[in-house]
């Protein structure tokens, strides 16, 4: 597991292989959110983590919470 820096996750927010993925409760995604970021919360992982993320794919996860 690597860790991207803010400014390095900006410039590859653009890369169709990038998976974006906020995993807090649905309830604070639909609040706000970065953009294309795709809802995952926690609780849901194992149950639809395959059908968002394929082989290749950069995946990023990320659990801010700024309100």
């Amino acid at each position: 597991m690597d860790v991207l820096e803010h400014e390095e996750l900006l410039q590859r927010l653009a890369d169709p292989e990038l998976v974006l993925l906020d995993v807090l409760p649905r309830k604070v995604y639909e609040r706000g959110h970065l953009p294309n970021a795709r809802s995952l919360p926690v609780e849901e992982i194992d149950a639809r983590a395959a059908d968002l993320i394929d082989d290749g794919d950069l995946v990023v996860v990320y659990c801010v919470n700024a309100h």
